[in-house]
């Protein structure tokens, strides 16, 4: 299933890659994607720090609810 999405998004990356890179130019393109890069680091940040506890949490949750 992974390489369906992985799949799908490449092809999708490389369908609006010219017509994006036409419209906005190299800088544009490059700063969104650099933009884009710094937002999933973030994210990966915050997994690192919260993810314990989100984890903790969640099977905290599930244990409650379990019949």
């Amino acid at each position: 299933m992974n390489s369906v999405y992985r799949g799908t998004l490449a092809f999708v990356a490389a369908e609006i890659a010219i017509p994006l890179q036409d419209s906005i130019g190299d800088g544009g393109l490059y700063t969104f994607w650099a933009g884009l890069m710094l937002i999933m680091e973030v994210l990966v940040l915050l997994t690192l720090k919260f993810g314990k506890k989100w984890r903790e949490r969640s099977e905290k949750i599930e244990k409650r609810n379990d019949p």
